[in-house]
């Protein structure tokens, strides 16, 4: 019965609405009361303001695109600021950073770094699935994307993960991987521009501003310390332990100062005087491991002493030391950079320990441990887009005596620190083919055939030293036959001049002056031709006389009862 009262009644209602309506009765109006609320009485589908008021939409300010950049990247940057609505965008040019810069675009794969902000970490992923999506259709290039839900590790795997990274050092601490979506990297494949989307929370704590930003804008990314009050909850981490830091720094002033006293009494004591082991003893006496510079002060006590006795310290005891400074938990490390510098340190006190007969299998296993350990505190080590650090490896390759010559030899010759000096007719190094051909692999995948100067130099002169004449002059001419830039193009000649005179092989001399002296017998570019194009005129009046003395040498050795080079003696007298 009740339901049947319920329908008449609607019934009714019904009827008097379409009376209203098809009656003519359109003057009826409901106006609001002064409150400004609408009558309650009044059905909400005769009110005036049925929706909601619309949202205005907020102006995303798109940072200034460089001059001469690709179309794609204004394209980007419109997309995700209009269409996906993150914030906060930021464009880093990585070719306005200098060349020794670690993340230069000489010295890495990509040329442009954009970072946005956005609002969740379901925002992010809706905006990286729609710009994959957007680019495979526009572009037809599947792109690759990390940190994403559907990309990343599943859930169970990243609770195991978690739960480890709160036993752990401060390095597992970076969620990246872990908790999905709240840090997504895209590499476009397109114009070498990569994409960094984070939530606000995410993109404080990592700062990655810093480092790509030239250092005059430092100071507008790093995160200051305001000096407020500390949360006193147990999971503050880093914070808690910025506050204990503080509190311990007065008690231990006087300990780091110690030890910085030590190590300078060390550094300008006369080595063959000193005891090394007394130093020895009162650092480590002294040493407390109370902050990060008194960690990377011990490292490099470690490599003075070594430098002063290798007995002194094994190469275990400084591995020792720089793994202690990673697993110390106080410490909240820019973990990724520590560790380049601690790699590259260790190679070069590698090459520094090797002696002429030791077998660089047995290096290359020492550094790739050593690299391997560090990774349980970083999975993000990109040490092989460090310059440097392909220099050592090329170097770790080479077994060499005290003759050996390399671009450093060269630099204090032209630069008149010590004279030229002609070495024994004899091969100067040996080195394992199998591990430099895979370093020259490295080298090609790395750099992708565009090799920087300094390590082109230092595999020709390697070639060189090992007497491998055939693989000289094709690195030569592959190398160095093709620049034509003033100062370069003159410059490279007075050193390959000046090293054929300290290297003083004989067969390479008349090599030398029969194929690259003038364009006549030369299949590449030849020095006569160049010192002609740029108007008889060498860099600086040190460097013409440098050029001149060692051309003298190479002359005089050979012999010019065989070889005629009247009309190089002849040139040589003219300068």
């Amino acid at each position: 019965m009740y339901r049947l009262l319920y329908q008449n009644s609607r019934r009714a209602v019904v009827g008097n609405l379409l009376s209203c309506r098809f009656f003519g009765i359109s003057h009826l109006r409901f106006e609001p009361k002064s409150s400004g609320k609408e009558d309650e009485s009044i059905p909400w589908f005769m009110r005036e303001k049925v929706s909601s008021p619309i949202m205005q939409n907020e102006d995303i300010q798109i940072p200034t695109i460089p001059a001469g950049s690709p179309q794609f990247l204004e394209e980007v940057l419109d997309l995700l600021a209009r269409e996906y609505g993150l914030k906060e965008l930021e464009l880093f040019d990585l070719e306005n950073l200098p060349e020794d810069h670690s993340y230069s675009s000489k010295n890495q794969p990509f040329k442009y770094i954009i970072i946005a902000t956005g609002k969740s970490e379901k925002h992010i992923f809706k905006a990286a699935a729609e710009l994959k999506q957007y680019i495979k259709s526009n572009h037809n290039l599947i792109v690759s994307v990390e940190g994403m839900v559907s990309a990343a590790i599943s859930a169970a795997a990243r609770r195991r993960m978690l739960k480890r990274a709160s036993k752990g050092p401060p390095a597992t601490d970076n969620t990246y991987g872990k908790e999905p979506n709240t840090w997504v990297v895209c590499d476009t494949k397109i114009s070498d521009i990569m994409i960094h989307m984070l939530t606000k929370e995410r993109r404080k704590e990592l700062l990655l501003e810093t480092l790509w930003c030239e250092e005059k804008d430092l100071h507008k990314y790093q995160d200051e310390f305001d000096g407020g009050e500390l949360d006193d909850d147990i999971f503050i981490g880093i914070n808690r332990s910025s506050f204990l830091e503080q509190r311990r720094s007065f008690s231990t002033y006087s300990a780091r100062s110690n030890l910085q006293q030590i190590f300078d009494n060390l550094n300008n004591s006369d080595r063959s005087q000193v005891s090394v082991i007394k130093f020895k003893e009162d650092f480590d006496n002294s040493f407390q491991g109370s902050s990060l510079k008194d960690h990377n002060l011990r490292i490099q006590f470690y490599k003075l002493l070594r430098h002063i006795d290798t007995e002194a310290v094994s190469l275990s005891t400084v591995k020792d030391a720089i793994y202690e400074k990673y697993s110390s938990i106080q410490f909240a490390l820019n973990t990724d950079e520590e560790i380049k510098q601690d790699v590259i340190l260790y190679t070069n006190m590698l090459i520094d320990s090797s002696s002429p007969t030791e077998m660089p299998d047995y290096l290359f296993d020492d550094l790739s441990q050593f690299i391997s350990s560090l990774t349980l505190f970083s999975k993000n080590i990109k040490i092989l887009y460090e310059k440097q650090f392909l220099v050592l490896l090329w170097r770790l390759s080479i077994m060499q005596d005290e003759n050996f010559i390399g671009p450093k030899t060269i630099d204090n010759i032209i630069q008149g620190n010590i004279p030229i000096k002609e070495i024994p007719d004899t091969v100067t190094a040996t080195q394992a083919s199998n591990r430099a051909r895979d370093v020259l692999f490295l080298i090609n995948k790395v750099y992708k055939g565009v090799t920087p100067h300094t390590l082109k130099e230092m595999i020709l002169f390697t070639y060189g030293n090992t007497s491998k004449w055939d693989k000289f002059w094709n690195e030569w001419e592959s190398s160095f036959g093709f620049l034509n830039i003033q100062q370069k193009s003159i410059n490279k000649w007075i050193r390959l001049v000046v090293y054929l005179a300290i290297r003083n092989d004989k067969s390479a001399m008349v090599d030398f002056l029969y194929k690259y002296w003038d364009k006549s017998n030369s299949p590449v570019q030849s020095f006569m031709q160049d010192f002609n194009e740029l108007g008889h005129n060498f860099p600086s009046e040190q460097e013409k006389q440098i050029f001149k003395t060692a051309l003298l040498q190479i002359l005089n050795t050979v012999d010019s009862k065989t070889h005629n080079f009247e009309h190089v003696h002849n040139f040589v007298n003219s300068l």
